[in-house]
């Protein structure tokens, strides 16, 4: 658990903790790995079904507010730039009866590609619809052996009409590879682009006869909850009060149903909705 904020109110302790549905992370694409060990797997593919070119074993995803990023890593060492090259074909509508079939397999509907570090559309039975602006990908290392590789891209990438790539929140990814006899590919991920969430600011105030805890820098779509703990704070025994609030942009409270004690331990946790 990661305790951002301690503020100490009487005898009571209260703590503000950050959580992520999402993974909202800076990542410096630089060729080391080590910003991706707390960011949690995405998909796995077996090992040795590709003998020709990249052979996929596993891929992570985060984000901040300018790029997606991704970690790709393959059983054997490969250059996975020479051909045959690693594909990304995103479904930024989520419908699969839109965009291009990937391998015909059914499972993906790709408004948007990317090969390499190049960006192109996609759609309903056209591989290579056109282009894509000022979303070329940062790839490290790029055109050399390797078992990894992470990458950056910018989630301003628009349309020649000026759209953006990724309008919504959400999207479905599958990585591959060129169509070889066993058409190597991971699994379709679906990822939701994570939310930074800023560090609750919060106190104690007094409504009439109601102790309430009040949140002063609330984020829209972020949720918040009260929880407590009867003794001295540790990484287990929260209870929730059973008191949830979506933030509005401004501050919002948040109470005790079962009555303010100054014998509770209070913290207070938010996440995006």
């Amino acid at each position: 658990m990661n305790l951002k904020q301690v503020l100490v109110i009487g005898a009571v302790w209260v703590f503000a903790v950050n959580a992520s549905q999402a993974v909202y992370k800076n990542i410096v694409v630089d060729g080391d790995f080590s910003d991706w060990a707390d960011v949690p797997v995405a998909a796995t593919d077996e090992a040795g079904d590709n003998d020709v070119g990249p052979d996929l074993a596993m891929l992570k995803i985060a984000n901040d507010e300018t790029n997606l990023y991704l970690y790709i890593a393959y059983y054997a060492e490969v250059n996975p730039n020479a051909g045959p090259s690693v594909y990304l074909g995103f479904d930024t509508d989520q419908n699969k009866e839109t965009g291009f079939d990937v391998f015909g397999l059914g499972v993906i509907g790709s408004e948007v590609g990317w090969v390499n570090d190049y960006p192109f559309k996609q759609n309903n039975g056209v591989f290579n619809d056109g282009s894509i602006l000022d979303g070329a990908a940062a790839i490290a290392p790029f055109n050399t052996m390797t078992f990894e590789q992470e990458y950056a891209i910018p989630l301003s990438a628009t349309y020649t009409d000026s759209e953006p790539v990724f309008s919504g929140k959400s999207f479905d990814l599958m990585v591959y590879t060129d169509p070889t006899g066993t058409n190597e590919h991971m699994d379709v991920v679906s990822y939701t682009l994570a939310k930074h969430v800023e560090e609750a600011e919060f106190g104690k105030i007094t409504l009439t006869s109601v102790v309430a805890m009040q949140v002063t820098n609330s984020q829209e779509g972020v949720l918040y909850s009260l929880e407590y703990n009867a003794a001295f704070p540790e990484e287990t025994n929260w209870v929730s009060s059973g008191f949830t609030v979506e933030g509005n942009g401004e501050g919002v409270y948040l109470y005790d149903p079962a009555g303010y004690s100054t014998a509770k331990v209070y913290r207070v946790m938010s996440w995006q909705k």
